[in-house]
C-alpha cells in the first residue's frame, strides 16, 4: 500500500505544486524573475519518473525503520520487510527512537531549500548526506 501511496502523492506534488506559497514568503522583499506559466504538455515518461520516485521514498521508510528502533525504556523492534513471504525480522538499531536530530536536519535543509530555490537539488543532497551521516555517528556512539 505505502509503494502506490508514494507514487499517488508524488504525482500530485508534480502536478499542483502545493508549496509554492513557501518560496513567495522565502524570497519576500527579493527581486524575483517572473516563472513561466505551466502550459506545457505532460509526458508519460515525467509521470514514470515521478511515481517510481514516490515509490522509492515510500519504501526508504521501511529503512529509516530498521535503523530507527527502541529506546532505554523502549526494546528494539524487528521489521518483517517480507511478510507474508517470510517472518524474518530485521533491526540495526542505531538512532534510538524518538531522537531530534535527523528530524532538526531535515528541517532545516526543508528552510534552506525554501530560502534557495535556485540551489534546492545541492541541498536536498547535502540533507540526505548529513542524516546519513548523523546516523553513522548516533549509531557509533551507542545510540
Amino acid at each position: 500500500m505505502a509503494p502506490v501511496l508514494g507514487a499517488a502523492v508524488a504525482i500530485f506534488c508534480w502536478g499542483l505544486r502545493p508549496f509554492d506559497w513557501i518560496a513567495g514568503w522565502a524570497t519576500k522583499g527579493r527581486a524575483q524573475s517572473a516563472s513561466p506559466a505551466r502550459s506545457r504538455e505532460v509526458s508519460a515518461a515525467e509521470i514514470f519518473v515521478w511515481a517510481v520516485t514516490g515509490i522509492a521514498a515510500s519504501l526508504s521508510h521501511l529503512a529509516a525503520d530498521v535503523v530507527f528502533s527502541g529506546n532505554s525504556s523502549l526494546a528494539d523492534w524487528e521489521l518483517k520487510l517480507l511478510w507474508p513471504m517470510s517472518n524474518r525480522g530485521w533491526v540495526c538499531p542505531l538512532v534510538p527512537w524518538g531522537d531530534v536530530g535527523a528530524t532538526l536536519i531535515f528541517i532545516a535543509g526543508m528552510f534552506a531549500m525554501a530560502r534557495f530555490r535556485q540551489n534546492v537539488q545541492s541541498i536536498s543532497c547535502a540533507t540526505l548526506l548529513l542524516v546519513a551521516i548523523y546516523i553513522v555517528l548516533r549509531g557509533s556512539i551507542g545510540g
